[in-house]
């Protein structure tokens, strides 16, 4: 609506509702009265005719008169939608409706979302004002409508971000415990840098929310984790409280992955000769035999005999052992049982009884085969039979040589292995020949190869038995 247009009445209380602003306004007020003479004289309110007259009657100038022109229509429109509120209910409660969709006062829109929907759309057609009011009333019920299924999408939304956030919290645990694992495995080969980066990765934080959960893997991975990495005695304390308690509430795979990196860590630490976790390690055993969720796999066997037989329990390994195979999911549990009563007679010193066990497992079979080769090259050097380790040595050089289901660093480790088991049985057969002097420059020579960075398979059992020979 333009200012020609507006009626006498209106044109009245508009005035009214110009003088009434404040003194602020008072040019405003000038250009309104120049503009008010214009129109009850009939004349055409157009810009040019004010650029001639009101920059000299009132010192403005033509941008000035421009903006203050500009405030008028502004000043209408508000007085207009004023009036019309005044005058309009269901424009009334249509504004209150739109108010609380944006504040988000449900409990107040479905109060009276059904009433005024009825009352707009009956007047619908009596008005352009009327049809514009139920209009808008269907926009905001559909903006409603959108944000209650916003909320609900949200909602799910951010469980699924929980669950994301627990599951990464988990991933990032397990990869830290996997790397930490290697670290205490392998710390005497690793280079300094790469052991000076990984004990650089930050701290992973218990997220408060897991602190009072009443299961969660979260808390097991950090405690996991804090064991491996920090050795904490805190963190060994919580598992093993809570490991009987959890065990059954994991999945399969959970069990396996956790349960395998607490071995590890137990027999990391028997193997360095703290016995002390030989207790420890019994009670996991005896606790995974008598779940009957929990499928014990011959790799933990193998584990845990070697591990007991370092701590010098024989009997109750091989205790476990017999327990062990008649649990396990294989058709093979012979070979299983005759591996590893091999290993305890080996640590019995019981050589002879060792070869006897070792020599029926076939060249065939990739788990124990070479595993069962290094026992024997073991049993044959501490009854000395010199010779018989250098023939074997041969045959199981050429073996792992050509075995093409190994990787190519268990090959190279396996075929290290070789050659400086044979470089130090063969100074054994040179040693009634060599002085001293020659012997030990021979013996220190090997030494230092076998404590380099070089990819070795079964470092510690040529260590042990050379620093056996080392002055």
């Amino acid at each position: 609506m333009t200012f020609a247009e507006l009626d006498e009445g209106t044109i009245v209380d508009f005035n009214r509702f110009v003088q009434e602003q404040g003194h602020t306004r008072s040019k405003l007020k000038s250009v309104w009265s120049k503009l008010l003479s214009y129109i009850r004289r009939g004349a055409q309110p157009v810009l040019a005719s004010f650029e001639k007259e009101l920059p000299s009657t009132l010192a403005i100038s033509t941008s000035q008169l421009k903006n203050i022109l500009s405030d008028l229509v502004k000043l209408l429109e508000k007085y207009l939608a004023e009036q019309r509120l005044n005058d309009d209910d269901d424009l009334r409660a249509l504004l209150a409706f739109e108010e609380a969709v944006f504040s988000r006062k449900t409990a107040y829109i479905q109060f009276k979302r059904a009433k005024l929907a009825k009352r707009l759309h009956a007047r619908r057609f009596s008005s352009s004002s009327a049809n514009h009011n139920y209009l808008r009333f269907l926009e905001l019920e559909h903006e409603f409508d959108a944000e209650l299924k916003n909320r609900a999408d949200l909602s799910a939304l951010l469980q699924q971000t929980r669950q994301l956030e627990q599951y990464t919290t988990l991933e990032r645990l397990g990869i830290y415990c996997d790397i930490f694992e290697g670290i205490t495995r392998q710390t005497d080969i690793l280079p300094e840098t790469l052991l000076a980066e990984v004990h650089a990765l930050p701290e992973v934080s218990l997220p408060k929310e897991e602190e009072s959960a009443e299961f969660s893997l979260v808390p097991i991975y950090f405690h996991l984790l804090s064991l491996i990495r920090n050795d904490d005695k805190q963190s060994f304390n919580y598992l093993f409280e809570r490991l009987e308690e959890v065990l059954d509430k994991m999945s399969e795979n959970e069990q396996k992955r956790i349960v395998a990196r607490l071995q590890n860590f137990l027999v990391t630490k028997i193997i360095r000769g703290d016995l002390s976790y030989n207790k420890y390690y019994e009670r996991v055993i005896r606790l995974l035999l008598v779940n009957d969720a929990y499928k014990i796999s011959e790799w933990e066997i193998k584990n845990f005999v070697t591990a007991l037989c370092k701590g010098d329990e024989m009997d109750l390994a091989e205790e476990l052992l017999v327990k062990s195979v008649s649990k396990m999911i294989t058709s093979d549990k012979s070979l299983v049982l005759q591996y590893n009563k091999a290993v305890i007679n080996l640590y019995r010193e019981r050589y002879s009884k060792t070869l006897e066990l070792v020599s029926r497992i076939p060249l065939t079979n990739r788990n124990y085969y070479i595993g069962s080769r290094y026992i024997q090259l073991y049993a044959l050097y501490k009854l000395e039979e010199y010779e018989g380790v250098l023939s074997l040595l041969d045959s199981f050089h050429i073996y792992v040589r050509r075995a093409q289901w190994l990787t190519t660093s268990d090959r190279a480790a396996g075929i290290a292995f070789a050659i400086l088991f044979r470089k130090f049985a063969k100074l054994q057969l040179e040693k009634p020949y060599l002085s001293n002097e020659e012997y030990q420059a021979g013996i220190k020579a090997v030494y230092d190869k076998i404590n380099s960075n070089l990819v070795l398979a079964n470092r510690s059992l040529l260590r042990s038995l050379i620093a056996e020979e080392v002055q």
